[in-house]
């Protein structure tokens, strides 16, 4: 009776058959450990560099936004047709281009484009940001009769950031619509 309780004697190669069986599965689940961290840091620098460039593209579509309020009230009695200019004097208008948006404060200024087509704005670490603002103005009949002709005038602003990350070029496109409500004739 004395042996029918006795556990059997394990061999020496038991014990290490086990022991790199406890290695291998210990080495598996670290392994990818360290992988699903370092996808984590990756994911976390890629949304933190496209957040970046969405608000390098917001900033553009607000510093037209400022141009044009500044228009406003620089020349607020005949804002209407002045809403759209580019410099202080108002010597040109913004027509359909590619521009570059700078600011020198107190006010922001557009200039036309050159060859490049988009324009270093910021640097941040080793990623550069680049933004084209491409405007189109345009003038609609919303009234769409003969009798009551009304047209709303409006500035297409599309704002569109780019950057490299990992030897990809990625972009980011923001549009939106600025109008001119003070020439409407009823809201």
């Amino acid at each position: 009776m004395r042996n029918f309780f006795r556990l059997p004697r394990k061999s020496p190669g038991e014990s290490l058959a086990e022991t790199v069986i406890a290695i291998t599965i210990l080495s598996i689940i670290l392994v990818s450990i360290f992988q699903l961290l370092a996808r984590a840091i990756k994911v976390n620098e890629n949304s933190e560099l496209r957040t970046i460039a969405l608000n390098v593209a917001r900033e553009g579509i607000e510093g037209v936004r400022n141009i044009r309020d500044t228009n406003w009230l620089r020349y607020s009695g005949d804002r209407r047709n002045k809403w759209l200019c580019l410099g202080t004097d108002c010597s040109s208008k913004i027509l359909e281009n590619t521009y570059k948006l700078s600011y020198t404060p107190p006010y922001y200024t557009l200039t036309v484009g050159n060859s490049e087509p988009l324009h270093a704005d910021y640097k941040i670490g080793t990623s550069d940001f680049y933004r084209q603002l491409k405007l189109k103005p345009e003038s609609d009949d919303v009234c769409n009769t003969a009798l009551n002709p009304c047209t709303e005038n409006r500035l297409n602003v599309i704002s569109r950031v780019q950057w490299k990350e990992n030897d990809a070029t990625r972009e980011v496109v923001l549009e939106t619509y600025l109008y001119d409500f003070y020439g409407r004739n009823s809201y």
